[in-house]
């Protein structure tokens, strides 16, 4: 009762009474609005174009690592978790940068000129164990610096009215494509081999590098 009573007191003079305000009038997202928005279908297309090319270089990476490693399946992550930590450390000075300076649009140029030169490289650094892990760390470096940047730049770039909306469609394209890398990914390595997996990424990542060189600074 003394609890009650107390907590009675407390909100009668010590919390203060907040005005009503009128609720503002929420405006209804629509799906052609972001369709059509040319930044969105932008980033859109890298979170494909990013995933795809993910799915489809292991689809042929693990069988190479063991080739040139001579290691087994099960150690495989001997050479995973060092080029994971290494990337993400590489990473962090980058978007913190991007991040302070508003320098959003630039890092993400950079980065996927990055992935264009290091998917170019693969072909020749997949004969070598060494060569490969670095190459690997190197498209890591690149993949998490988007990964950071492109969900902020989709809610910086996106109106006020259909944020959420605009991060669905985001997710869907992340979404299709993980699959269309596997599928793609596996028929290049049936058909031509890891090189034509390589190369097919190179060149997705230089049609994406041109698409996102039309991005519009951000206000």
């Amino acid at each position: 009762a003394c609890l009650g009573v107390v907590c009675l007191a407390v909100a009668r003079f010590v919390v203060p009474v907040v005005p009503r305000t009128q609720a503002r009038t929420m405006q209804a997202a629509k799906p052609r609005e972001v369709l059509t928005h040319r930044d969105l279908l932008r980033l859109n297309f890298g979170v494909f174009v990013l995933h795809l090319i993910q799915v489809s270089l292991f689809v042929v990476v693990p069988a190479l690592l063991a080739k040139v490693g001579g290691l087994d399946a099960r150690d495989l992550w001997k050479v995973y978790l060092p080029v994971i930590l290494v990337s993400f450390v590489l990473m962090v000075p980058v978007v913190f940068v991007a991040e302070k300076r508003r320098a959003h649009r630039g890092a993400l140029r950079a980065s996927v000129a990055g992935l264009v030169l290091v998917c170019a490289l693969l072909p020749a650094a997949s004969h070598g164990f060494y060569t490969l892990a670095i190459a690997l760390t190197g498209f890591f470096v690149a993949f998490n610096v988007l990964e950071a940047l492109q969900p902020s730049l989709v809610s910086r770039v996106a109106p006020q009215a259909y944020k959420g909306l605009a991060l669905g469609f985001y997710n869907t394209a992340q979404a299709a494509g993980l699959f269309a890398g596997g599928a793609l990914g596996g028929w290049l390595a049936g058909h031509s081999g890891a090189s034509a997996v390589f190369i097919g990424a190179a060149i997705l990542s230089a049609v994406w590098l041109a698409v996102t060189w039309a991005l519009r600074p951000l206000a």
